[in-house]
C-alpha cells in the first residue's frame, strides 16, 4: 500500500522520486519526519502538497475517508504481524512496550486496541498532533535548490502565509498553550 503522500507527489503529480514519511515517538515529544527526493524545481511544489495535506489532515474532518482508515488498519495490522517473525523488533517492541506502559502487551490486546480506533478520534489526534506541530515546523534541504537562498526562505514563507491558520482549539489541546500568532510557522535557513 502506498502512503497519500507518496500518491499524491509520485503517482498524481509526478513531482518526486520518492516520498515517505516516518514517526519517531517518544515519552514527552516526537519528531514526524516527512522526506522527499525531487528535482531542484520541484522543492517548492513538493512542499506546498506537503503543507497542503498537513493542513487537510490536521483541520478537516472529512480529511480520513472510511475506506482509507480501512487501509491503513489493514496496513498495520499487517506490520504488527511480519514484524513479529524478527527477534530483534519483536525485542525492540517489548522494550518500547515496557517503557511506554510498564509492561509487555498481549498481541491480541494490542490488534483490538488497532481495531477500535474509529475516525473521528484519529481525526481528533491529527488535529491536535498536526495542527499544534504545524507551528514548529523545521525544514531541511540537503542539494541543489533552483534560485538563491533568500527566493527560497521567501518561497518558503509565502507558502507558509498559503496555509497560515488560527484555531483555538489547537492552542487550547497542544501541551503549551500558544498565542494564534506563534502557531503560523515561520521558516529560515
Amino acid at each position: 500500500m502506498s502512503s497519500r503522500l507518496y500518491r499524491e507527489l509520485r503517482e498524481k503529480s509526478g513531482l518526486a522520486y520518492s516520498a515517505t514519511a516516518s514517526l519517531n515517538a517518544y515519552g514527552r515529544g516526537g519528531v514526524i519526519a516527512i522526506e522527499v527526493s525531487t528535482l531542484p524545481e520541484s522543492v517548492m511544489p513538493c512542499l506546498s502538497m506537503i503543507f497542503g495535506q498537513l493542513v487537510q489532515l490536521a483541520f478537516e474532518d472529512t480529511a480520513i475517508g472510511e475506506e482509507e482508515m480501512w487501509h491503513a488498519k489493514m496496513q498495520v495490522r499487517g506490520q504488527a504481524y511480519l514484524s513479529s517473525d524478527s527477534i530483534q523488533t519483536r525485542v525492540s517492541r517489548l522494550a518500547t512496550q515496557q517503557l511506554y506502559f510498564g509492561r509487555p502487551l498481549d498481541a491480541e490486546v494490542m490488534l483490538g486496541e488497532i481495531e477500535s480506533v474509529d475516525r473521528e478520534t484519529l481525526c481528533n489526534v491529527a488535529k491536535r498532533i498536526i495542527g499544534a506541530g504545524l507551528s514548529k515546523t523545521a525544514i531541511g534541504i540537503a542539494g541543489q535548490v533552483g534560485g538563491t537562498k533568500e527566493g527560497l526562505i521567501n518561497d518558503v514563507n509565502e507558502l507558509r502565509d498559503c496555509f497560515d491558520y488560527e484555531d483555538n482549539d489547537v492552542a487550547q489541546t497542544s501541551t503549551k498553550s500558544a498565542p494564534a500568532d506563534e502557531l503560523s510557522p515561520r521558516f529560515e535557513c
